[in-house]
């Protein structure tokens, strides 16, 4: 059956008006390029938009980190050799 359709496209001829055909595909054509762009617009806004709030979470992380090792160097209190008492 399968075999039997694709030879009859093989066969078909089909009859359009070709000023119509071309000016419907440049029609086709102007109105994919305007969607694309708007596509292509759409993207960008939504990566950049991702992006930023990927930044955000990283600084955020990093401050939490930088507070953190803030925190254990002002406690870092070594001991004072001079206390030490050799006798």
């Amino acid at each position: 059956m399968a075999m039997q359709a694709a030879l009859d496209t093989a066969k078909r001829t089909v009859i359009v008006n070709k000023e119509k055909l071309l000016t419907q595909l440049r029609e086709n054509r102007t109105k994919h390029g305007a969607e694309y762009k708007e596509a292509v617009a759409g993207y960008k806004a939504s990566a950049l938009k991702q992006l930023e709030e990927c930044v955000t979470k990283a600084r955020a992380a990093l401050e939490r980190s930088l507070e953190s090792k803030r925190k254990l160097i002002e406690a870092f209190d070594p001991e004072d050799p001079a206390s030490y008492s050799f006798v």
